[in-house]
C-alpha cells in the first residue's frame, strides 16, 4: 500500500486585494502537541512566530524539543543565524515555576486582548526570578487572540525598527526593542547615562517599578517607595508627555521598567532595564527608527487553500495601523499554516525523487515557487550543489550524506529561506522502498496532512482536513467525494 506524504500546497493565483498589503510578512503557528483536535497533547499554547512551517515532530515531542526544534536556525523563514520563537500563550497566574523550567523561550503573552494586568505579577515573578539568576528575561507580548481580524486591535505591540524589514522585526522582538499596549502609545524611550526617559504623544502617568513591583489586576491605591507589592512603584510622574528616572535613586534593584497608564486599566508596558554594577543600563532599545505596532497572536481561520482568507486578515490588521501582525493558525486544527505566494518567500512545494539509498548519489528536483539564481540547497545541513532550471532546483545530493530522515533547505541571497522538515530520507544500504510511493498535494490529495487510511476493494481513501480523497487507476482525486 502507499505511503502518503505531508507536503506544502501548491501556489494558487494572486488576487487584488493580496497586492495591496504593504506591511512585513509575519507567520508563525500555534503548536501544543498534537495532530489533530481532541488528541492529547503537551498542555500549553506554545506561540511559534517566524517559523517556516509547522513542526511535523510536535505531536511525539516533549515541550523542551519542540522549542529546540523551533529555535533552529534552519526551521525560519528568515535567515539571520537564529531560529524562530517561542512564546507561551495566555499563561495562568500560578505557572511562574514552569515558565522558568522552560529554557529556549523568548517571551510569555502580558497583553491579552485587551487584558494588560491580569498577568503583571506573574510577568514581575519571572522577570526578577530570571535576573536574580542572570538568565535572559522573557519578554512580555501582546496578542489578540480573538479568532476575528475585525476584533481586533486590542493588545498590540510597537517595535523599534532601523529600517522597515522582518530582519529588523525579527531583532526587536528577539532583543526587547518594543513596548506592549492596550492603548497608550510612546513616542520615545531614550537611556542617557542613568537616566531613562519617556516620549508620550498626549499626557499620561507613568510609573516606574522596580523588580518585586507590578500593577494590580483590579488597580488600588498606589504606593511609591522601595517596597515590593501590588500597586508599588518606586516614583509615580502624573499626567505627563515627558518622564524621566534616574537609576541612581533605584537602590539595589535589579531592573526597573515602566508603565504608561491613562486609565486604571488602560496602560503601556515597556520591556525591564537590567541594571548592573556601576549604574551600567541595559537598553533593548535603538536610539533612533520607526515604532511599526503588530500584534504576535492572533488565527485567520482560513481553511486549507483559502488564502484569500488570509490576505483579508491582513489588510484588516493594516486598516488598523498595525504593519507587522502576525497569523498563528494551528498545525492541528482546520485551519494549518499557510503562505502566499506574493510573499516572496522561497516556498518548496516537494522533492522528485525524495530518497535514496546509503553511499549512493541520485539527481533531482525541487519543485515550488519564489526559488532565486544562486540559492543555497542544504540536506542535512550540509550544502548540495543547485542550479535554478524553469523555476525548479536541480540538486546533485552526494553519496557520503548519513543515513536518516533530514530537512531539505533552500535559503534565497536574499536572506528568506524555506525548510521542508524531514523531506529527504537516505535509506540504510538493506532498506529498500519497492513498492511504495510518496505522494502529496501536487499528486492530487485534497490537502497535504492525511490523517486517516481506508483500503476498500481495490481502492485507497486518504481522510484529510480538507475532504476525502480516492486512490484508483494510479492516480488521485476527490470528484464525487465529501469535502470540508
Amino acid at each position: 500500500m502507499a505511503a502518503m506524504a505531508l507536503l506544502s500546497a501548491a501556489a494558487p493565483s494572486l488576487s487584488g486585494a493580496e497586492a495591496l498589503y504593504t506591511g512585513l510578512i509575519c507567520r508563525g503557528v500555534e503548536e501544543s502537541g498534537r495532530l489533530y483536535i481532541g488528541q492529547p497533547g503537551f498542555g500549553p499554547h506554545l506561540i511559534s512566530l517566524f517559523v517556516n512551517g509547522a513542526n511535523p515532530l510536535s505531536a511525539t515531542q516533549t515541550l523542551p524539543e519542540h522549542i529546540a526544534w523551533v529555535n533552529d536556525p534552519l526551521h525560519s523563514y528568515v535567515a539571520d543565524g537564529t531560529g524562530g520563537m517561542v512564546v507561551i500563550a495566555h499563561p495562568g497566574a500560578t505557572q511562574g515555576p514552569f515558565i522558568l523550567g522552560l529554557d529556549g523561550l523568548t517571551g510569555m503573552e502580558v497583553s491579552y486582548s485587551g487584558d494588560a494586568l491580569s498577568r503583571e505579577a506573574l510577568w514581575d515573578e519571572v522577570l526578577t526570578a530570571s535576573a536574580r539568576e542572570g538568565r535572559p528575561f522573557l519578554w512580555g507580548f501582546a496578542d489578540d487572540d480573538t479568532h476575528s481580524s475585525t476584533r481586533a486591535n486590542l493588545s498590540w505591540f510597537a517595535a523599534r525598527l532601523p529600517e522597515m524589514s522582518e530582519l529588523a522585526l525579527k531583532r526587536a522582538l528577539r532583543e526587547g526593542a518594543f513596548y506592549i499596549s492596550n492603548g497608550p502609545a510612546i513616542a520615545g524611550i531614550q537611556v542617557t547615562g542613568s537616566a531613562i526617559t519617556l516620549r508620550l504623544p498626549e499626557a499620561a502617568d507613568v510609573l516606574w517599578l522596580r523588580d518585586g513591583q507590578h500593577l494590580a489586576a483590579e488597580p488600588g491605591e498606589t504606593v511609591v517607595g522601595p517596597d515590593a507589592g501590588a500597586d508599588h512603584c518606586l516614583q509615580w510622574d502624573r499626567a505627563v508627555t515627558e518622564a524621566s528616572f534616574d537609576t541612581a535613586g533605584a537602590g539595589d534593584a535589579l531592573f526597573v521598567r515602566a508603565v504608561v497608564r491613562t486609565e486604571p486599566t488602560r496602560v503601556a508596558q515597556t520591556q525591564p532595564f537590567r541594571l548592573g554594577e556601576g549604574g551600567a543600563i541595559a537598553d533593548p532599545y535603538p536610539a533612533s527608527g520607526e515604532w511599526v505596532r503588530g500584534q504576535s497572536h492572533n488565527h485567520s481561520d482560513a481553511g486549507p487553500g483559502n488564502r484569500e482568507r488570509i490576505a483579508r486578515y491582513r489588510l484588516d490588521y493594516q486598516g488598523c495601523g498595525q504593519r507587522a501582525s502576525f497569523s498563528t493558525d494551528y498545525s492541528y486544527w482546520e485551519t494549518p499554516y499557510q503562505w502566499l505566494p506574493s510573499d516572496g518567500t522561497p516556498q518548496i512545494v516537494q522533492v522528485r525523487p525524495d530518497r535514496m539509498p546509503e553511499g549512493g548519489a541520485v539527481e533531482a528536483t525541487i519543485t515550488g515557487v519564489n526559488f532565486a539564481e544562486g540559492a543555497e540547497v542544504l540536506i542535512a545541513g550540509r550544502e548540495v550543489p543547485a542550479q535554478l532550471a524553469d523555476d525548479a532546483l536541480r540538486i546533485s545530493v552526494p553519496a557520503d550524506l548519513p543515513a536518516g530522515i533530514h530537512d531539505l533547505t533552500v535559503t534565497n541571497p536574499d536572506g528568506f529561506r524555506d525548510t521542508l522538515a524531514q523531506g529527504f530520507t537516505i535509506q540504510s544500504a538493506g532498506a529498500t522502498s519497492d513498492g511504495w510511493t510518496h505522494w502529496s498535494e501536487a499528486d492530487g490529495l485534497p490537502h497535504p496532512q492525511v490523517i486517516d487510511v481506508a483500503a476498500i476493494g481495490d481502492d485507497v481513501y486518504g481522510c484529510t482536513m480538507a475532504g476525502v480523497g480516492r486512490f484508483r487507476d494510479g492516480g488521485w482525486t476527490s470528484e464525487g467525494l465529501p469535502g470540508g
